[in-house]
């Protein structure tokens, strides 16, 4: 087995040296196609290890001084650098939607939207990491806004493990805790709320999980969920909703998302608006 890859670079004397490494990773960007992919940049100056700058401190990376990293989940131990997965989502699609509004029974029991991707662009079929020309449910990532039913061209697309700096405008305010939030919600419905949100779902279910993904995005603080000003009690048939939300703002800030979890492949689409000055958000959840 081969040793780590070691880099060597010029650390000059009573001067300070900035550096800055980029880590690019062969991965799929086509069908039958894999380049190399930036998916992480490491700066620092004079020290990797123990360099101090604007109250950040250098790069941790055990005793073994080997940078080790993951890309992705998939991974039992803690490791040096954990990168998010490589997604596989093109830049902009088109997709078709229809109201739902939580149905009892079939296939889409509980989801708030049908939908699907009739096309993405860069072009390349079924090869995404999400479903293409297929039915999924889907739910609404924004109360306050409005959108029709039908086809809505030139929606854009981010994940849930993007930097928020990356996110296109809508009409919620995307940090990294929102987003860390977001995950843990997703993944943390059966122990916070006891319902399974990959599992088929009756329309109270849904409706739960609608109302806590909104009661995440829409909260103005980690104390109380929006929607909600005080602890309805576990009478209330959408307590689970406050509790999911509840404990996602409580305790999501910092989670990561272990092998086999889900994260939020959002769609913002600007068209439709109607009176509203900013996109509607629909959300799908996938395995990365």
């Amino acid at each position: 087995m081969d040793g780590p890859l070691c880099i060597r670079y010029a650390d000059y004397d009573h001067e300070t040296d900035y550096y800055e490494f980029e880590l690019k990773v062969l991965v799929r960007t086509g069908p039958g196609t894999f380049t190399y992919e930036s998916l992480w940049t490491w700066e620092w100056e004079d020290d990797f290890e123990t360099y101090v700058t604007e109250g950040v401190e250098g790069y941790d990376i055990g005793t073994d001084g080997v940078a080790e990293f993951v890309v992705g989940n998939c991974n039992y131990d803690p490791t040096d650098f954990q990168l998010p997965p490589w997604m596989y989502l093109p830049t902009e699609i088109t997709m078709e939607i229809h109201s739902l509004g939580y149905p009892e029974t079939g296939p889409f029991a509980g989801f708030y939207w049908k939908w699907r991707m009739t096309y993405a662009e860069p072009f390349n079929g079924d090869y995404y990491d999400i479903p293409y020309n297929t039915y999924v449910g889907a739910w609404c990532g924004d109360h306050n806004s409005t959108i029709q039913g039908g086809t809505h061209a030139l929606t854009q697309v981010f994940c849930t493990l993007d930097d928020p700096a990356d996110i296109p405008a809508t009409g919620i305010t995307f940090d990294q805790d929102k987003l860390d939030q977001l995950n843990y919600l997703f993944n943390n419905t059966r122990q916070n709320g006891n319902i399974d949100i990959m599992l088929p779902l009756d329309a109270l279910k849904g409706e739960n999980v609608q109302k806590a993904i909104w009661g995440v995005l829409h909260a103005t603080s980690n104390s109380m969920p929006w929607g909600w000003t005080s602890n309805p009690g576990t009478s209330n048939p959408f307590f689970p909703a406050y509790n999911m939300s509840y404990m996602a703002l409580q305790h999501g800030i910092g989670y990561t998302v272990f092998p086999g979890g889900f994260i939020g492949i959002g769609f913002i689409s600007p068209n439709n608006l109607g009176d509203n000055d900013f996109a509607q958000l629909i959300l799908i959840l996938v395995d990365p």
